[in-house]
């Protein structure tokens, strides 16, 4: 019997965004792969690959006006984990991201 991926989970619905960045990865995503999304979902069990992969992340940057590197997804392929690692690795380009977003709405 195949053991089953490390974030595999059957979930009824999908996990809402907790806030402005979880909330951009979303719509990012559900652009790139054409379907709903939550934070806990993998990037790769939604049917991502790399060339999509590099589409959300091209799509990110224009959005962040910023480079951006696009191995991440591959680190951290959930939405909650992408959003940890740009916090962790990016602060500052995120924090004024999300605070630009956060004036505007």
């Amino acid at each position: 019997m195949l053991k089953q991926p490390k974030n595999y989970a059957q979930k009824e619905k999908e996990i809402a965004p907790r806030d402005q960045l979880e909330r951009l990865l979303v719509e990012l995503w559900q652009e790139v792969l054409g379907r709903k999304v939550g934070i806990d979902d993998n990037f790769f069990e939604l049917g991502g690959n790399s060339i999509k992969a590099v589409m959300v992340m091209n799509r990110l940057q224009e959005k962040i006006n910023s480079i951006f590197h696009p191995v991440s997804i591959f680190d951290a392929p959930t939405i909650s984990e992408l959003a940890e690692y740009c916090q962790k690795n990016y602060p500052t380009l995120f924090k004024e991201y999300v605070d630009q977003v956060d004036l505007e709405t």
